[in-house]
């Protein structure tokens, strides 16, 4: 490849816009940059563009030669979901038959919630974060109280008397 036209190629566009600006040619300005690096190639390089060409022509030396392999098959993967129910009927008292078997150590079960439960402890939680929220709220007010009281203590004695004689003013009116 002509080395040429790969350092044109690594070029940006203001940059061979203002190439093109240097050496007069014209209709540069909407073409893309591959546009642009051919113009100014077959512009500045006249009889390079036809050796140019046909090495783009040649084909490559080595072919490429893909191979297409049947996927081996894989067996289907069994369905991951867990279904949970968050409100359980309570259970009706159903004679149970007592295992014959010993039972081998399980880690115990937590018993399950039952719906009105549940719904206590959302709202206990809810409130909690209503109470964060409101305190944050008084935060600002509080300190946005104290940025206005800072300003008026931060007024030097003439703005308050200018301050009150403009109250007085519009008092009396």
């Amino acid at each position: 490849m002509n080395p040429v036209y790969i350092s044109l190629k690594m070029m940006r566009i203001p940059e061979l816009k203002k190439l093109c600006k240097e050496n007069k040619i014209r209709g540069f300005s909407k073409l893309r940059k591959q546009g642009l690096v051919d113009l100014i190639f077959k512009t500045l390089y006249p009889n390079q563009t036809k050796v140019l060409k046909e090495e783009l022509k040649e084909p490559s030396p080595e072919p490429i030669i893909l191979k297409q392999e049947p996927l081996p098959e894989v067996e289907p993967l069994p369905s991951l979901e867990i279904k949970v129910d968050l409100f359980p009927e309570e259970p009706t008292e159903e004679p149970t038959e007592e295992p014959t078997e010993e039972p081998t150590t399980t880690t115990p079960m937590k018993p399950q919630k039952t719906k009105e439960q549940f719904e206590a402890e959302y709202l206990t939680l809810l409130k909690e974060k209503m109470e964060k929220i409101n305190i944050k709220a008084e935060k600002k007010k509080l300190k946005k109280k104290e940025k206005e009281r800072q300003k008026f203590l931060d007024l030097s004695d003439e703005d308050v008397i200018a301050t009150i004689n403009h109250l007085i003013k519009k008092i009396y009116k």
